[in-house]
């Protein structure tokens, strides 16, 4: 993931590490990179979403909507120490 740094709202999960396909040897591609700086939660990145998917020479093995990379909101908080008064 390129820029995942500069993502400053939510959490970026990524889904797959692989991407099935099959090609010609020409067509082989040794990594897909994905370019997440604008991601803001709620956004996903789709297999059919990349640009392996759009190319004539590749057929994909892997389903086309598989989420590859998503933004989620954190879900954790610091919990706030309690009081003497609400001990009681």
């Amino acid at each position: 993931m390129l820029n995942h740094e500069k993502v400053l709202d939510g959490i970026l999960q990524q889904k797959l590490e692989e991407i099935s396909y099959k090609a010609l040897p020409a067509a082989l591609v040794d990594r897909v990179e994905i370019d997440v700086e604008s991601m803001k939660i709620g956004d996903a990145v789709l297999v059919k979403d990349l640009a392996i998917a759009s190319n004539p020479d590749i057929d994909l093995m892997t389903d086309p909507e598989a989420v590859v990379v998503s933004c989620t909101a954190v879900h954790n908080s610091v919990p706030e120490p309690e009081t003497a008064e609400e001990a009681e």
